[in-house]
C-alpha cells in the first residue's frame, strides 16, 4: 500500500509523454498509488510482506527522490509486527469490516479496521508524567500560536 498516494513534479526540460506535449515549468501529478496497483507489474498488489519484491514498489519514491527511510521504515513494520504478533499471536483484522477512506486522494489509509485478540496481562507500563508534552504540528500549531 502506498500511504502518499502521489507526487507533484516540475517539468524540466520539453518532452511528450504518451502523446501530450509538455513544457518547462508544466506540473505533474504523478499516481504511485495507481502504479503500485498495476495488475501487469504487481500480481498481488495488497498482499504486505517484508520480503523483497520482484519490482520494488513506488511508495517510498525512486530514483533521486527515493526516500532516504525507505530502508528503516521496512525494518520498522517488520519488528512492530513481529512485537504485535509474539505479543497477541491470535489478532485477527475483520477484514469484511474495513472501510477505506472514501475520499481523501492524496492519502492512501482506513477509516476502520477492527480486530480482535485475546485480553492478556500488560507487560510493562510507562508513567505519564515522564512523557513529553504533546505537539501540535502543521496549520493547527500556527493558529495555536497567532491565538496565545
Amino acid at each position: 500500500m502506498t500511504p502518499g498516494t502521489g507526487v507533484a513534479r516540475t517539468v524540466a526540460v520539453e518532452t511528450e509523454l504518451h502523446g501530450v506535449r509538455l513544457h518547462p515549468g508544466d506540473r505533474l501529478f504523478l499516481a504511485l498509488g495507481g502504479a503500485n496497483n498495476d495488475p501487469e507489474v504487481f500480481p498481488d498488489p495488497d498482499l504486505v510482506t517484508t520480503e523483497p519484491r520482484e519490482v520494488p514498489n513506488l511508495a517510498f519514491g525512486t530514483g533521486a527522490h527515493r526516500c532516504v527511510g525507505a530502508s528503516l521504515a521496512g525494518a520498522e513494520i517488520a519488528t512492530l509486527a513481529r512485537h504485535v504478533l509474539d505479543r497477541m499471536p491470535d489478532y485477527r483484522i475483520d477484514r469484511a469490516a474495513v472501510v477505506a477512506y472514501p475520499t481523501i486522494p492524496a492519502v492512501a489509509g482506513y477509516i476502520a479496521m477492527p480486530a480482535t485478540f485475546a485480553p492478556s496481562p500488560t507487560v510493562g507500563s510507562v508513567d505519564p508524567g515522564s512523557l513529553p508534552p504533546a505537539r501540535e504540528f502543521g496549520a493547527a500549531a500556527r493558529l495555536a500560536d497567532t491565538v496565545r
